[in-house]
């Protein structure tokens, strides 16, 4: 059976590279099976990246609780809240850590 949609929307996604880092935008889908997805724009058939949160619900935090992972949280950009900021971590030392940075609690939902 094919995973359905449960919830899709824009995101803002930090990303890291040779020339600085820089909070990005993509459109985001949650799939029922717990696939997060993130595409470069919204009807995107390829996303650009994926997690299976089910298999790294222990590592993740949401809001002040970022404080808490083993890496320092990225700063964020004026008119977002750090209480919208979540980080998934993809072990237990966080070696990677994706942040994902909603604009809204309903969003966050």
């Amino acid at each position: 059976m094919d995973a359905r949609r449960l919830k899709e929307g824009d995101v803002m996604k930090y990303k890291t590279g040779f020339l600085g880092n820089k909070w990005k935008s993509y459109h985001a889908v949650l799939f029922s099976d717990s696939k997060f997805c993130w595409y470069d724009e919204k009807g995107d058939r390829k996303p650009k990246g994926s997690i299976l949160l089910k298999d790294v619900v222990p590592y993740i935090c949401v809001g002040l609780m970022t404080d808490r992972m083993p890496v320092k949280r990225p700063s964020v950009p004026d008119g977002y809240s750090v209480h919208h900021l979540v980080g998934i971590g993809m072990d237990p030392r966080a070696e990677t850590v994706h942040w994902i940075l909603f604009s809204s609690d309903s969003d966050l939902e």
